[in-house]
């Protein structure tokens, strides 16, 4: 008799998480094509780390990561976005700011989660982002330097064994292999559950 008892307490435990993560729930896009009706949508872009964590490190050097999850022609993926952000007292060449972040098709995605097992995912396409330039005192860049900026959207394609493993338990670091270096996020103890939580939330809209 314990043992049925248990595994009710286990699956009220699994439903009562699915519904708080529904209830928290946040999507950026949500529509149906009038003439195909397929559906798309993704939750919003949930930050990694602390807005605070690398305040004034502008090398750069270090990443910030975001991560979504995505439904797209009956298919979920995860996607992680890395920004790049610097300060230069000269505006840079052109050609420096070429191919800024390369991903190929087939990069990994590493995700290490709580236990300290290792997700591994790969790209769905080549990713290619050149740096933009944004002059002094100009729009959002309130300093006496030439802002550099470069954005990646990258995206992982998900089944059900990689889906399972990274809405099991929360994922505390991330690492994305880029063609020539790799990007380093470590996931904030406040977001250690976005991850599986933008994940659960696409299952629970569908």
């Amino acid at each position: 008799m314990k043992k049925p008892v248990l595994v009710l307490v286990v699956v009220s435990v699994l439903f009562a998480s699915s519904a708080v993560h529904a209830a928290s729930c946040k999507f950026q896009h949500d529509s149906v094509d009038k003439f195909t009706k397929v559906r798309t949508l993704w939750t919003r872009w949930d930050p990694m780390e602390s807005f605070f964590g690398d305040l004034g490190d502008r090398s750069m050097d270090t990443a910030a990561g975001f991560a979504s999850a995505w439904y797209e022609a009956d298919e979920i993926s995860l996607r992680i976005k890395i920004e790049l952000t610097g300060l230069s007292d000269l505006e840079p060449p052109s050609y420096e700011l070429e191919d800024t972040i390369v991903v190929p098709e087939g990069a990994r995605l590493l995700i290490m989660m709580a236990d300290e097992t290792i997700v591994t995912l790969f790209s769905a396409e080549e990713v290619r982002v050149n740096s933009a330039v944004t002059p002094p005192e100009t729009g959002m860049n309130i300093t006496s330097s030439f802002e550099i900026e470069a954005e990646a959207d990258i995206r992982y394609a998900l089944d059900g064994e990689a889906i399972a493993a990274l809405t099991r338990q929360g994922a505390t670091n991330i690492r994305v292999e880029a063609a020539d270096t790799q990007y380093d996020v470590a996931i904030h103890k406040k977001s250690f559950g976005d991850i599986t939580k933008a994940i659960e939330c696409i299952q629970a809209a569908l």
